[in-house]
């Protein structure tokens, strides 16, 4: 984990603030995947903030017990980790910047929900952190869905619906 809290605004970072989404989203969302009887899905993204590019030089001491080639030895990031205070910023551009690639529109009511609408698919998907969750209007736009997202992350978690955590309220 980075030393969030040596980090120099304008220097180390420049943006840290990353959308979450409204509850009345939430509702909504689940709200159609039930009318509309869509399949349901949820995932995690495994090492989310990893995937992500950082916009900046940040230097990094290894930890203790990593072999450096010499004693002043640092690491210059090149991908976000967690601890850095641009890192859900990052990692939110990045993720949006994949779905806006697969032809998804981003919802003008909330930054978190984004629509596919090509026939023969319909998608919504809704994303808090590393966590995202929505529907399909058939099994395979789901699967479609999985495969697509899965040539630019990887999952923890990938499969139906079970659960809202608390960390999307």
């Amino acid at each position: 984990v980075a030393l969030g809290f040596s980090q120099i605004h304008g220097l180390n970072f420049f943006e840290t603030t990353s959308p979450t989404p409204r509850l009345e989203t939430l509702f909504l969302v689940l709200s159609i995947i039930a009318s509309l009887e869509l399949h349901d899905f949820q995932g995690d993204a495994k090492g989310a903030f990893l995937h992500a590019d950082i916009d900046c030089e940040i230097y990094l001491d290894p930890p203790p017990r990593m072999q450096r080639p010499f004693e002043d030895a640092v690491w210059l990031l090149k991908k976000a980790i967690y601890g850095l205070k641009q890192a859900g910023r990052r990692w939110y551009r990045h993720f949006v910047s994949i779905l806006l690639h697969l032809g998804f529109v981003c919802s003008d009511a909330d930054p978190c929900l984004f629509i596919y609408n090509v026939a023969p698919r319909f998608i919504l998907i809704l994303f808090h952190v590393d966590d995202f969750a929505g529907g399909g209007n058939s099994v395979e736009t789901v699967v479609w869905l999985e495969k697509k997202l899965g040539e630019h992350i990887r999952f923890s978690h990938f499969g139906p619906l079970t659960s809202i955590s608390s960390a999307w309220n």
